[in-house]
């Protein structure tokens, strides 16, 4: 005959307290940090991209164009086939030239070709470039200095010696 181990000789309320007790035992270890799976790393939030400025959405829905020089990376996304990596390289290629003189130019950028242009020309306008010059005054009065200091140079001692050695 088989003997039971004595475990099993105790009265079933026992046995059932012991169940319960070790399945308490689990959940806790399973909660706890030092048993606990380590969790994935975390990937760093992106910035979100600028927006549209809502000048630049009004244009485009009452079909006029928005004009390329000021427009923003979130205007350039607004238009057709412009994705955030294209509307970058297009703003960063109008700070390399300072501006854009004419649409044509934007085929320097990389992912813009004859068919792109032509989807994007009816969308975009260029305006002429404003150049910053120099206040009236502050230009005149410097072209003065200027002449003051030639005329100073040719009229100066060392000149007339040249003229008096000099043959008529």
């Amino acid at each position: 005959m088989h003997r039971l181990p004595a475990a099993v000789k105790a009265p079933p309320s026992q046995l059932a307290l012991a169940v319960v007790v070790c399945l308490l035992t689990l959940v806790a270890l399973a909660r706890s940090e030092t048993y606990r799976s380590p969790e994935p790393p975390q990937r760093p939030l992106r910035a979100a991209a600028p927006g549209p400025q809502p000048q630049a959405v009004r244009a485009l829905r009452q079909g006029e164009t928005i004009e390329l020089n000021r427009a923003s990376p979130g205007d350039l996304l607004l238009l057709p086939g412009v994705g955030p990596k294209l509307a970058q390289r297009i703003a960063e290629e109008r700070t390399r030239r300072h501006g854009f003189a004419t649409l044509e130019e934007l085929r320097a950028v990389k992912g813009i070709g004859p068919a792109k242009l032509a989807q994007l020309r009816p969308l975009l306008r260029v305006e002429a470039l404003e150049i910053e010059q120099p206040r009236g005054g502050q230009a005149h009065g410097e072209i003065e200095r200027l002449e003051r200091s030639v005329a100073e140079h040719e009229d100066g001692p060392g000149a007339q010696a040249e003229h008096q050695l000099a043959p008529h």
